[in-house]
């Protein structure tokens, strides 16, 4: 009897938001496994449809960049990479240290391998979402030649569909719901017309570790078939999944937002003796909200505010916990010397509150 109800406690553990004896959210990252999967089943033209559910703890750090008083030039966000992979290491105490890095690779992803993304895409695109930057020069010991060094960062365009209720219940309950897309960026700076995949997330605020925020994060790969009526039904089936406790929810697009991403690796080497390996990644973006009325439509775009982003891998949770000082005083640190300032707040509350306060319609 005692195995069988031991047992039970396991496996609904597994297969529950939060395990079961974490007084502390920060022991999910020890007791949750990375990458969780489970089917969920909505109505698709009158014929169940299954969608694939995946689950991780997101841990983050945000900085907003202060910007320069009005009427003067902000840097490029390239400026501001360069100068990032111009710093590059940073000891966290004793011999361990973390390094700002270009990608290895024109062919590799962003993200964790334990994120589902889209099956059907060609891994042979990865390369349009990167991009050549030139950094300093190097001079040879011997021949006192110069050559260009060259970095390849991460590069993309973005649009999230936030969702929600008029009266903001999911908002005021800490959890976000959006639909977003992601899109190469042409030779000419633009945006290509043609997005590379598209996924329904939906987060729910956890709690804090230092300056970095956790929340759990469910991801849906959204085929490219599905209708707005097939979306909305997974958004209102996927919050019952997570949040089942809750009255039925039916939320409707109130706002978007359209991003321009930069990003690199961040990894990190015990002693001085074993090479860096990578253990997140750290963002540049540009981004502007856009008003979406009851109508269905859309507002113009506001002015733009930049944003830094840290993102932990979830394998190596457990050692940002293990070394929390050594890495909160390594982004002090940056966010002093780059003019950033820690918030808590997503894009798309921050963008909420960019349009109420200066772009709402008149």
């Amino acid at each position: 009897m005692m195995f069988r109800l031991l047992f039970l406690v396991l496996l609904i553990n597994v297969f529950s938001p939060v395990p079961l004896w974490a007084d502390d959210p920060c022991e999910i990252f020890f007791t949750r496994p990375v990458g969780i999967k489970s089917d969920l089943w909505i109505q698709k033209e009158g014929h169940p449809f299954k969608l694939e559910v995946y689950y991780q703890v997101e841990l983050e750090r945000r900085f907003n960049f202060l910007e320069s008083q009005e009427g003067s030039n902000p840097p490029h966000l390239e400026e501001i990479l360069l100068e990032l992979l111009k710093q590059r290491l940073h000891r966290t105490g004793g011999e361990s240290s973390l390094l700002f890095m270009p990608l290895r690779s024109r062919y590799v992803r962003q993200h964790s391998k334990d994120i589902k993304y889209d099956p059907d895409f060609d891994p042979s695109q990865l390369a349009q979402f990167t991009k050549l930057l030139e950094g300093g020069k190097t001079v040879n010991g011997v021949s006192r030649d110069t050559s260009q060094n060259l970095h390849i960062v991460h590069l993309q365009f973005e649009r999230g569909i936030y969702f929600d209720t008029p009266d903001y219940r999911l908002e005021n309950i800490g959890i976000a719901v959006r639909v977003k897309e992601w899109f190469p960026i042409g030779k000419r700076g633009k945006p290509l017309k043609h997005s590379s995949g598209r996924s329904l997330f939906l987060k729910v605020q956890r709690d804090r570790l230092g300056g970095f925020t956790v929340r759990d994060e469910y991801q849906i790969v959204l085929p490219s078939n599905f209708s707005d009526d097939d979306i909305s039904n997974a958004i209102s089936i996927l919050i019952q999944h997570v949040r089942p406790e809750l009255s039925p929810v039916f939320p409707k697009p109130v706002i978007v937002i359209e991003n321009t991403r930069y990003s690199i690796d961040l990894g990190y080497s015990p002693d001085i003796l074993t090479s860096h390996e990578k253990i997140g990644f750290i963002t540049l973006d540009e981004f502007r909200a856009r008003p979406v009325f009851q109508d269905g439509s859309g507002g113009p775009l506001s002015p733009p505010r930049r944003q830094m982003e840290v993102e932990i891998l979830p394998q190596y949770h457990e050692l940002v916990v293990s070394k929390l000082a050594g890495f909160e005083g390594v982004f002090s640190n940056v966010e002093r010397s780059m003019g950033f300032i820690l918030t808590r707040e997503p894009k798309y509350i921050q963008g909420r509150a960019m349009l109420e306060q200066d772009y709402s319609p008149k």
